[in-house]
């Protein structure tokens, strides 16, 4: 299946509805797509009038003739099909193009559960009415995809007609899931199983007065079950970096040893570390998970039943898991303090204002040219899973994947441009769960955004090397009288005053990351991205 892609957005703002079921394509009298688009600029949506009932309005969805061609939206609050007795969608569907059986399908994905989805079909010119009975066993999702060509090879070019889409309630409230965790929350506490296993949280067979999970494997290799944590797990302190939980088969022989593997994903930084464990028997087991040094803070947690490719062959096992606890980030994130007023500026700064979601604490913002092209880049400060960010241009509206740099860093350059043009950007930051769009800062291409009166010369003032992993060097021909440097949050971390033309600043004190240093001079102040390695 093609990966989708986002080159047009999801447009809440610019549409002011609520995106959460039923979908009328008419609110309040007016006519709107509900934040629904196309996965590629080709696939044009748009709201049409019915063709049988001048009355109504619909949505029309135009496909590119690629395989795969679909329209999505993510919902404003997660859709619950965790209820196998109201789980059902139903809409209307039809095809405008004399073309016999076309195939299609509706998926749900960004959810609580593996993704899920139905297929089916519709004939020549006339509508049909659709009813998909999803399985049990699911969970709530943030996102809805509609696909007007679903197979491969399937490559039709169509129009298509939909309207009327309704099904389950929305969520109000999303599970979270932290540690430490003893299972007695049956609503924050669970975990959820993939494939045909089974993940539920049971009476404790020893203690009738305890809970406990339940994982019960399908005897396929990997079996698992996982969650998205509320609070990442913090691992970077290597003295408390030790996870531990008791385990114990309910299936196993007396003496038959199975092997487990235990897994962090979703690293801040870097990639995700497992350690592994074994049971024996049907004895309880105390396990405790030392892990290394060097690590960072993770935001998913994966218990594999079965590790090892074919080491599941004969063995479809049951496992029960209980008090799971271990080194967690402080789940109050500290407020950050913010630069002064003045170093905000239209080439860089931080905020937490919103065009559409919201920030706890708030994100970086830069634009720097060279040449004729600005390198626009934005560092998203709260803790999200399965980060994304998109580049959105206000006029005309158009959306850009970013370049994902790390530590929740995203850069995107944009060419030929004019010396002292205006341009209006904001970034859209999706993630697990939702997502959140900043405002739109307006910059001058060719603004260096000197913050007095008096500037630095160009040729005058350079850092080097930068990115780096040793220390960074300034040089100028006038005198630095201070050198004022800030963390990912805003805070000081480093204070020079070196009244010299050049100055080094020591960053072995520093973690790698992006960094950004208010440099006062006499012939004026500049604020400069810094990168350590």
């Amino acid at each position: 299946m093609k990966k989708i892609t986002f080159l047009f957005a999801f447009m809440i703002v610019a549409f002011g509805y609520s995106q959460e079921l039923p979908f009328t394509f008419t609110q309040d009298g007016n006519p709107t797509v509900h934040g629904i688009v196309g996965d590629v600029p080709e696939v044009i949506i748009a709201n049409v009038t019915d063709p049988d009932d001048p009355t109504n309005d619909v949505l029309s969805i135009t496909g590119n003739g690629s395989e795969w061609d679909n329209a999505q939206v993510f919902f404003e609050n997660n859709l619950d099909l965790s209820d196998d007795n109201n789980n059902t969608i139903t809409f209307r569907f039809r095809n405008t193009t004399d073309g016999g059986v076309r195939t299609h399908a509706l998926k749900f994905e960004e959810g609580t559960t593996s993704n899920t989805e139905l297929v089916f079909t519709t004939e020549d010119d006339q509508w049909k009415e659709i009813s998909l009975d999803f399985p049990s066993g699911l969970g709530n999702y943030g996102k809805m995809v509609i696909f007007t060509d679903f197979g491969v090879g399937n490559a039709e070019t169509g129009t298509y007609l939909i309207d009327d889409i309704a099904g389950p309630p929305h969520v109000t409230e999303t599970p979270a899931f932290n540690l430490p965790v003893d299972f007695s929350d049956e609503f924050n506490d669970v975990m959820y199983a993939f494939e045909d296993a089974v993940a539920t949280i049971i009476e404790d067979p020893d203690d009738a007065t305890n809970n406990v999970l339940e994982i019960a494997g399908s005897g396929a290799d990997w079996d698992h079950a996982q969650v998205v944590l509320e609070n990442p797990i913090d691992l970077s302190d290597e003295a408390n970096n030790t996870i531990t939980f008791r385990v114990r088969s309910t299936t196993a022989g007396p003496e038959e040893v199975n092997e487990h593997l235990f897994k962090l994903e979703e690293a801040s930084s870097g990639g995700p570390v497992q350690l592994p464990f074994t049971t024996t028997g049907t004895d309880w087991h105390d396990i405790e998970l030392n892990f290394g040094s060097g690590l960072s803070s993770y935001s998913k947690l994966v218990i594999f039943v079965d590790s090892g490719i074919g080491s599941s062959s004969d063995v479809v096992g049951t496992y029960l898991f209980d008090d799971i606890s271990g080194a967690v980030a402080d789940s109050e994130e500290p407020e950050p303090e913010l630069p002064d007023p003045a170093d905000n500026t239209a080439c860089s700064g931080i905020s937490d204002e919103a065009g559409q979601g919201e920030f706890t604490t708030g994100y970086l913002y830069s634009f720097e040219t060279t040449g004729t092209s600005v390198e626009i880049t934005f560092q998203l400060l709260d803790d999200k899973a399965g980060l994304v960010a998109y580049l959105w241009q206000q006029t005309p509206f158009t959306e850009y994947p970013m370049d994902n740099l790390g530590d929740k860093t995203f850069s995107t350059t944009i060419d030929d441009l004019t010396i002292g043009e205006e341009v209006t950007y904001a970034c859209k930051f999706a993630y697990a769960g939702g997502l959140s769009v900043t405002k739109y800062f307006t910059y001058e291409v060719g603004d260096d955004c000197t913050l007095s009166t008096s500037e630095f010369e160009a040729a005058a003032f350079k850092v080097f090397p930068n990115p780096t992993n040793a220390d960074w060097n300034i040089e100028s021909n006038t005198t630095i009288t201070s050198i004022t440097v800030f963390d990912i949050l805003g805070n000081k971390v480093s204070t020079l005053k070196p009244n010299a033309t050049e100055a080094k600043i020591n960053t072995s004190a520093l973690k790698s990351g992006v960094y950004f240093a208010r440099v006062e001079g006499l012939n004026g102040t500049k604020s400069v991205k810094l990168i350590k390695k």
